[in-house]
This record gives structure tokens, sequence and C-alpha cells, in this order.
């Protein structure tokens, strides 16, 4: 289990570097449930980030869960495997503090064009990463 929270500063400092209207990295138990409360809409998939829009001001909130369980960094290694990211990218991933950097990193992605791509969000995400290991 990763407890991300523990990383609190070094993901909200990593998060206002790359996210210009950062408004707040919020960690919360289940992103979902949160999301759909900030009215994001139903969201069936277990989440471990989400990027959302404050309408009023323009700025970004960031949702990232708490704690990720191994099965569940797995579940997502896997899928960006599918998507098809590269396997030396994929490697980094392997070291949990790495993960959790890439996974703030993806939503700072989604933050900075609405428009990319989950694969896309990945290899902005990766480009990055390899600058703050």
């Amino acid at each position: 289990m990763i407890n991300v929270v523990k990383h609190k500063g070094m993901l909200t400092a990593l998060a206002s570097k790359y996210v210009a209207d950062l408004e707040k990295l919020r960690f919360v138990p289940d992103v979902g449930i949160e999301g759909e409360q900030l009215g994001a809409g139903s969201d069936v998939s277990t989440r471990t980030g989400k990027c959302l829009r404050n309408s009023t001001t323009g700025k970004h909130l960031i949702l990232i869960a708490e704690k990720i369980s191994a099965s569940t960094k797995e579940s997502i290694i896997s899928g960006m495997m599918l998507r098809g990211s590269k396997s030396e990218d994929l490697e980094l991933l392997d070291n949990d503090c790495n993960f959790i950097k890439h996974l703030v990193l993806h939503e700072c992605a989604h933050a900075n064009d609405s428009e990319f791509s989950e694969l896309e969000c990945d290899n902005w995400a990766f480009e990055r990463l390899r600058t703050e290991i």
C-alpha cells in the first residue's frame, strides 16, 4: 500500500511547478466519490487521480487518492502498457515515489491541455518525471 499523503509536501510543490493556475492539490479517500460530490459526474471506475476545473475561477483542483494498493498500481501500469507506453518509461514506475509523481504529473497534463488523450498525458508526465528523479 502506498501512503500518498506521506508525500503531500513534495507532490504539492510538484503540481504547483507545472500548473500555473492550480487552486489546490487535494488528497481524498475516494477520488470517484469526491469528484461526483464536486459535480464531475459519477465515475464507477476506481480512480487514483482526477483534474477538475473551477468554472468560476478557471483554476484547477487536482484530486489524488490518499492511499493506493499494490493491485491498483499494477492495474494502472497494465492500462498504460495497453495504451502504448514505452517499457523503459514503465520501468520507472516500479519505484512507488516515481509512480505517485507520475500520477500527479499526469493530472497536471490534463490541467495544461484538456484535449490531451490519456497516452499524451502519460507521455507528458514521463518527460517531466525524468527531470524530477
